[in-house]
């Protein structure tokens, strides 16, 4: 018995490859990080996208490689699927889904460049979701408690209008006055 995928990448769009050997006697930072966004297609709620953006700055047994890579996959849901379903999917299959084929795009595109081929590490991107989620909650009470902060404050605000004009520097506020009666 064959089962049906819930889920099939459809396409996948580099927007942005850049490798680059950095020289060897240039100090530099080991990085990497990964962002990913989800993206709905409004006009069919089973489209999703994939944003992804991979930037890794890392040392090789050869040189210091930096490396640039932006892409979108997109994903078609089956017609069954149900909110839950596909939100469970979206984190759980699509993204390892793209980080995967990018892992072997870069793979493929830094040995072909004549360089040593490079595979990017592995991620967990359970565990980045759950930190991606505490980041935004601890942003979202920050902004609402300085929020609270800045209500019982009232600010005192004038219109252009009644703005005294400051004369202009190292003039007497008669000179300054008359330039601008001119």
């Amino acid at each position: 018995m064959t089962s049906k995928a819930i889920v099939q990448l459809r396409k996948l769009v580099i927007w942005r490859f850049s490798a680059e050997i950095l020289e060897m006697n240039k100090a530099f930072k080991p990085r990497f990080h990964v962002d990913y966004t989800f993206l709905v297609n409004n006009e069919n709620p089973l489209l999703h996208q994939v944003a992804m953006e991979i930037k890794l700055v890392q040392q090789t047994t050869i040189a210091p490689i930096k490396l640039d890579v932006r892409a979108s996959a997109f994903f078609e849901f089956d017609e069954g699927a149900t909110k839950d379903t596909i939100d469970n999917t979206l984190p759980g299959n699509c993204l390892p889904m793209t980080y995967s084929s990018l892992r072997g795009i870069v793979l493929s595109n830094t040995s072909a460049m004549g360089m040593e081929p490079f595979l990017i590490p592995s991620v967990n991107f359970r565990e980045l979701e759950k930190k991606k989620i505490r980041a935004e909650k601890r942003r979202a009470k920050k902004a609402s408690s300085e929020a609270k902060k800045g209500s019982g404050k009232k600010r005192k605000t004038r219109s252009a209008k009644n703005v005294p004009r400051k004369p202009e520097s190292g003039k007497s506020k008669k000179q300054a006055k008359g330039k601008s009666e001119k």
